[in-house]
């Protein structure tokens, strides 16, 4: 979205940067979260892709941490060369570097990620970030590359294919260093730009919206500060690649809860409509079938198989700075209430399968004793026919 013309006259006049108007150095990582498949075996994937992968744990840790902070399994990492995107609606106008990131994880995500330079005054990260939410060339770019990466890996994937579903989502890396901001004076002075950065929003906040975006925030020392929002998170750290993957890993989270959340909707439907067909049959009813069962018991072992492969996946125990970034962007996510929400129609979901095995169980019963009486009264009519003669 373009700036008002007072605004873009200011942003183009040249000479140093006026009073009140920081300088930020850094990069934006854009990333773009896929559901794959199933299950993906990352050995095999690894041999299959073709370019330069690694396998790889969290970042080296800067701070005391658990040895076991790390992921299960490691994800694979691959790099791609790539041209430059453009990124209309920015002053001066931004690109994404030559090459592109992607991290394979092995309950079927992908996370294709994109680097932009920082390089300029605090006050253009909001149009930044505007121009970056639901960004049409880098999200037809990423899908392109999911879909050829696919291609590639089929072998090694459980359920193959690319849902609909994709999150993306901008982390705003900041290096400290001399004349730029600290995190205090940051949140002191320029809330309302940061703020708008948070939430893709060129235009002005209300105080309210702009309390509640820099609210709380996650800091480990007094040269770093995290904050984090549904459309983006700012990390101001001079390494800030553990806490990067651990923003990058919810947004993946994110995506892989709503698309289970979608599909347990078709599971619970799919069992209604079973129960409907039960109760539309009043003197013989028709019941499911052993095909329905097995589909419906497979969707719920699938989906409950994801759902712990999800959470367990990034160990985060042992560090506390991480978990408070974790527990930050996940709760901006609602990564919690989805939770809730899959566990409940999960819980659902075996309740109806329960009944609808009862019920096939009695209605093999029922027609075990009516073969039971056909048979004994077949007994008994040959019998009286055969006194009869």
């Amino acid at each position: 979205m373009a700036a008002p013309a007072d605004q873009d006259a200011e942003r183009n006049t040249p000479g140093a940067e006026p009073a009140g108007r920081p300088h930020v150095r850094g990069s934006c990582f854009v990333c773009f979260a896929y559901d794959v498949g199933l299950s993906i075996d990352l050995d095999r994937a690894a041999a299959l892709a073709g370019e330069a992968t690694s396998r790889q744990q969290l970042p080296t840790q800067r701070r005391r941490g658990a040895p076991w902070l790390a992921y299960e399994p490691p994800p694979l990492r691959l790099a791609f060369k790539a041209g430059s995107i453009a990124l209309p609606g920015t002053l001066p106008p931004a690109q994404t570097d030559a090459s592109v990131d992607c991290t394979v994880f092995d309950f079927g995500a992908v996370s294709i990620r994109y680097r932009v330079n920082l390089d300029g005054p605090l006050a253009e990260l909001p149009h930044l970030s505007d121009a970056l939410y639901e960004n049409w060339a880098l999200l037809e770019d990423s899908r392109r590359r999911v879909e050829e990466l696919c291609r590639a890996i089929q072998p090694a994937v459980t359920q193959p294919g690319i849902a609909s579903l994709v999150e993306d989502y901008a982390l705003f890396a900041l290096l400290p260093g001399p004349g730029r901001p600290e995190p205090t004076e940051l949140l002191r002075d320029h809330a309302p730009i940061l703020a708008r950065v948070l939430r893709a929003e060129p235009g002005a906040l209300s105080e309210q919206q702009v309390r509640e975006s820099v609210a709380e925030c996650v800091s480990f020392g007094p040269g770093d500060v995290v904050l984090a929002s549904w459309e983006a998170a700012i990390v101001l750290d001079p390494d800030p690649a553990d806490v990067l993957t651990v923003l990058e890993h919810v947004n993946v989270e994110l995506v892989e809860m709503r698309l289970l959340d979608r599909q347990l909707d078709g599971v619970l439907e799919r069992a209604y409509r079973l129960l409907q067909r039960q109760a539309a049959h009043r003197l013989w009813p028709s019941g499911p079938g052993g095909h329905d069962l097995r589909a419906i018991a497979t969707a719920q072992m699938d989906a409950a198989m994801l759902f712990e492969s999800v959470n367990n996946a990034i160990k985060l125990v042992g560090d506390q700075h991480l978990a408070r970034v974790y527990n930050l962007a996940a709760a901006r996510a609602h990564l919690a209430e989805w939770d809730a929400a899959i566990l409940r129609k999960l819980d659902t979901a075996e309740s109806i399968y329960q009944k609808l095995t009862q019920f096939e169980t009695g209605r093999r019963m029922e027609i075990l004793e009516i073969v039971i009486v056909l048979l004994i009264l077949i007994e008994v009519v040959m019998g009286v026919l055969a006194r009869g003669h």
